[in-house]
């Protein structure tokens, strides 16, 4: 949408150029097209500033999911495990002898994707693979 922008505020001046238009309609188009663009590039700006965010959060998230058993077995701080219990699990309750709980976001995105076959055996005909 920006380079369609682009074509048609390059247009537009031509257009003024060859004396087609006046200079205020020249000047109110040119304006909602470079406000359009500022739009777009404010947008670009903030969908990459969420893409930067989001992976770091998905790197922060795979690492701890990686050593959550590490972590837990070297801390001899209940409040420390009960922390880690409570950053992957909720709503934990005993019934009887079974314990019973839900996995938060994204963990169960996590434990469940030994369970998702879309990924399946397509890792080399992924276009973004760089190993």
């Amino acid at each position: 949408e920006y380079n369609n922008l682009q074509n048609k505020a390059d247009r537009l001046l031509d257009i003024y150029l060859e004396q087609s238009i006046t200079k205020e309609d020249y000047d109110k188009k040119c304006t909602e097209i470079k406000q359009r663009q500022f739009e777009l590039a404010e947008l670009k700006k903030q969908h990459t500033k969420a893409d930067e965010s989001f992976n770091v959060t998905i790197s922060t998230v795979l690492e701890l999911a990686s050593n959550a058993y590490e972590l837990f077995e070297k801390s001899s701080k209940i409040d420390e495990k009960k922390a880690l219990i409570n950053l992957v699990l909720w709503n934990l309750n005993l019934k009887g002898k079974k314990l019973n709980f839900s996995y938060r976001k994204p963990f169960d995105l996590l434990v469940n994707m030994q369970n998702c076959h879309e990924w399946g055996n397509k890792a080399d005909k992924n276009p973004f693979k760089t190993f």
